[in-house]
């Protein structure tokens, strides 16, 4: 059985699946994984793909679950426990870092831009609730920095927009920002509305998880400044507004009532709460003519997903029973979205 499964030929999501694989490496580390070390890397992470899928089903077949937990469930191999729960066609409730501190997601859909929460703004206009019981969060995530060294002249009195850089290598680059999908690519954007109009001033924070700046490597400009080092809480309020892809600085960014250009897929891509653009030519449009994140619709959005979609704790200290009622779908999300649903609105 070995012996086949080393051999046997990889069906098409197993070979997405290691191709989305090498790919985060390259991009992590090109240096390394290119020419004939990413073919043999390749070959054998396929072979390692068939080997855990069959390895899962068996596992799964002995315990016969009434659900799977799964953390994220788009990277190897969680990503091939995901496969093999749904050729048993077993229920998956997904795992992920909240976007407040001491918050986990705990989705029976998926996670980010993938999650159950509705995107349509009257699901948070119409929702019967005692919203002033629900709670807002007192603090924001303060990621700390990997970077060394401070941007030079970095002027935080001149008008500028703030650009939260994103790992590249992560599924929220890769699978859900569907037109820039590099670091490099987004850059590119930039410079090219710094082109088309000489008041845009864009400030850029590359992601602290991620060591490889590109600060240096691209096409310098006098109006978009690289603030590695400084506080991005910070850079949100200094801000005319924030340009992202789907980065959780967006969420920030709209409980400080600050425009928000989106340019990927998110939980927050809502109309009244951010400017979504397809194109560069778009997003130029939408900062020419930006709309404000709507007051009341802000205040409801950050309150629901703080008090009711996200889960307190961390993955030592989550509530039990909390996870378990997510799963059942007998928690106060679940009850709202099926009622949105009922009433015949569109769901996610």
């Amino acid at each position: 059985g070995l012996i086949s499964l080393i051999f046997r030929r990889s069906d098409r999501e197993l070979r997405l699946l290691t191709e989305s694989n090498m790919k985060r490496r390259k991009i992590r580390w090109p240096w390394l994984y290119a020419g004939p070390i990413l073919w043999f890397y390749g070959k054998i992470k396929r072979v390692q793909a068939r080997i855990q899928l069959s390895y899962f089903n068996r596992v799964l077949r002995q315990i016969n679950p009434d659900c799977v937990f799964i953390w994220n469930g788009y990277l190897m191999p969680f990503s091939l426990l995901r496969i093999a729960a749904e050729q048993q066609k077993l229920r998956c409730t997904y795992f992920e870092n909240g976007y407040f501190p001491q918050t986990l997601q705990v989705d029976n859909v998926g996670i980010n831009g993938w999650n159950s929460l509705p995107r349509h703004p009257e699901f948070f206009r119409n929702l019967d609730l005692d919203w002033d019981r629900l709670k807002l969060p007192d603090k924001l995530n303060n990621r700390p920095c990997k970077i060394k060294g401070r941007a030079a002249n970095v002027d935080l009195t001149r008008e500028y927009y703030f650009v939260p850089m994103q790992v590249p290598s992560d599924m929220q680059v890769l699978d859900l920002s569907p037109w820039i999908k590099s670091m490099e690519s987004f850059y590119a954007v930039l410079l090219w509305l710094v082109k088309q109009d000489s008041g845009l001033r864009f400030i850029v924070k590359e992601h602290p998880s991620f060591k490889r700046k590109i600060a240096g490597s691209v096409e310098g400009h006098s109006r978009i400044v690289f603030a590695n080092n400084d506080n991005t809480e910070v850079l949100i309020e200094g801000s005319k507004g924030v340009v992202t892809l789907n980065s959780t600085v967006g969420i920030e960014a709209i409980f400080k009532k600050k425009p928000v250009f989106q340019l990927g897929l998110s939980c927050y891509g809502i109309a009244g709460l951010v400017n979504m653009a397809g194109s560069r030519e778009e997003l130029l449009e939408r900062i020419k003519f930006p709309s404000y994140p709507d007051p009341v619709l802000v205040d409801r959005y950050i309150r629901y997903v703080y008090s009711i979609y996200l889960v307190a704790g961390n993955l030592n200290s989550v509530e039990g029973p909390m996870v378990a009622s997510r799963f059942l779908g007998k928690d106060s999300h679940s009850l709202c979205v099926r009622e949105w649903q009922n009433r015949g609105a569109d769901g996610v």
